[in-house]
């Protein structure tokens, strides 16, 4: 019976070194002419594009991962009795690592195919030297390139392709010299700072931002994280990738940084912050209803605190804390609940829905009903508060007195700044707004002109957000619907 091969051929997108580099077309034809009079060539397979890999990521077709497709799919076909035989161009094609070889060896052991390289021969009892050759050849050539990188960034050049933001400057011999950066992004850079700082997601900084002063194309929201997260642009080199503890293994580079010094203490305390708690904008009062939404639910009242999420989100959500915290054994005033959220869209349609047929007799008492704003201030939030600033300056204090050379401490203090910070920024958004203060009669008339103009889901946020806190102060909500203010 004539044997039946398949081909199997593949390439990695970096050069490699060793006797078996060429090219797919090369490495096709070799592999053809072994075939001999009387045995057919059944199949071809080709491994020389990136994949997705099992968890989704986009990879290279290395001879040290088992999950090439193609590879796989060869596998299954000698399983399977389609074919019989194996051409390579060498045995490094096939694998140059463990696990692929250990997946080719326990089938090979099955079924007994006729194995036949370019270069060399394949022995099943000493198969098992050639993928430790292999893995060790990739090991010395990652190492000597891991070698040059850590080269060029302690003499402060970036090891890898510098942001588009800067300029190499070269010497007469064609080495580069020095980075400057761009003139043209210096206001564009600046404005992406004040954008970040002010607390935007990253997707509403790509939306706001110009567009690039010599491209003209808008950042996404990815390139708009990797900007402001990325060491180069604060003037430091990273060595290699970022270690399993998360911290930065930074040296000082040539290239100046993208901000003055008082903007980058900022920045580096922001990118601290969203690292600990997240990418979600916290509660500001950039949001429509920050501050002014309360827990309806009987002995609750508290602030329903908001976030514009970290995704494509068009309504922000609101919710209350309370019972959450409750639940996790917190000791805080207030009893344990349902959990109740909302999203902006389901306050504004309550709203309107409570001023349907809307009429200056049925509207006093709609007043009296919605606007009775309670003293819900926390009596031990002055002293807590207090505490959080004292406790901040101090941290503050600590992180200033630590040396550039500590990156773990620091990374751990401005950490805990970050985390103090929200939490006086939450206390203080906390506050109760003011009770109405307007007479009654102007209380219905500003009342019925806020029902009679357009659709409150098409009203901008800022006016909306005036209109509610001049009229009802605050809004009780529970389980999605506005309810009058509870007993509390």
């Amino acid at each position: 019976m004539s044997i039946r091969f398949g081909q199997y051929v593949r390439v990695s997108s970096k050069e490699q070194a060793g006797p078996d580099t060429t090219s797919i077309a090369h490495q096709l034809t070799a592999t053809a002419a072994l075939v001999q009079p009387g045995e057919v060539l059944v199949d071809t397979y080709c491994d020389d594009k990136p994949y997705a890999d099992d968890a989704g990521h986009r990879v290279e077709p290395s001879g040290e991962r088992a999950d090439r497709p193609e590879f796989r799919r060869m596998l299954a076909d000698l399983k399977a009795g389609r074919i019989t035989g194996v051409l390579a161009f060498h045995e490094w094609r096939l694998y140059r690592d463990f696990p692929p070889f250990t997946d080719f060896i326990m089938v090979a052991r099955k079924v007994k195919p006729v194995v036949r390289l370019v270069y060399g021969s394949w022995v099943e009892q000493f198969a098992v030297f050639g993928a430790w050759m292999g893995k060790a050849d990739n090991d010395h050539r990652r190492a000597q390139t891991n070698k040059g990188m850590w080269g060029k960034a302690y003499k402060g050049f970036s090891p890898t392709t510098i942001p588009h933001f800067y300029r190499s400057e070269r010497d007469a011999k064609g080495n580069r010299a020095s980075v400057t950066l761009r003139e043209e992004y210096r206001a564009w850079l600046d404005e992406l700072a004040r954008l970040f700082l002010s607390g935007l997601s990253y997707l509403d900084i790509a939306l706001s931002v110009a567009p690039d002063p010599l491209t003209g194309l808008r950042p996404t929201k990815a390139g708009v994280r990797l900007f402001l997260h990325n060491p180069f642009m604060y003037g430091d080199v990273q060595l290699g990738r970022r270690s399993t503890d998360g911290e930065r293994d930074l040296v000082k580079g040539t290239q100046p940084a993208a901000w003055d010094a008082h903007t980058l203490a900022a920045l580096r305390l922001e990118c601290a912050r969203r690292r600990a708690v997240g990418h979600a904008v916290p509660h500001t009062n950039a949001l429509c209803f920050s501050g002014l939404l309360r827990c309806g639910h009987p002995g609750c009242g508290a602030v329903m605190s908001g976030n514009k999420g970290a995704g494509n989100r068009r309504w922000p959500q609101y919710g209350c804390q309370r019972a959450y915290l409750i639940r996790r054994g917190v000791t805080i005033r207030g009893t344990p609940h349902a959990p109740n959220s909302l999203s902006e869209r389901y306050v504004r349609l309550a709203l309107q829905e409570l001023g349907r047929g809307i009429t200056e007799r049925n509207a006093p008492a709609l007043l009296a009903a919605y606007t009775n704003v309670p003293a819900l201030d926390d009596p031990h939030a002055a002293a807590k508060l207090a505490g959080l600033r004292s406790e901040l300056v101090e941290v503050e204090a600590e992180l200033a007195s630590l040396p550039a050379t500590a990156k773990r401490s620091r990374t751990e203090r401005e950490g805990d700044a970050a985390k103090l910070l929200s939490k006086i920024q939450a206390l203080e958004q906390a506050a109760v707004p003011a009770a109405p203060v307007m007479p009654p009669a102007h209380m219905v008339a500003a009342l019925i002109d806020f029902y009679a103009s357009d659709d409150l889901l098409a009203r901008p946020a800022a006016t909306l957000r005036q209109q509610v806190q001049t009229i009802f102060g605050v809004l009780y909500f529970r389980d999605r619907q506005l309810v009058p203010p509870p007993a509390l």
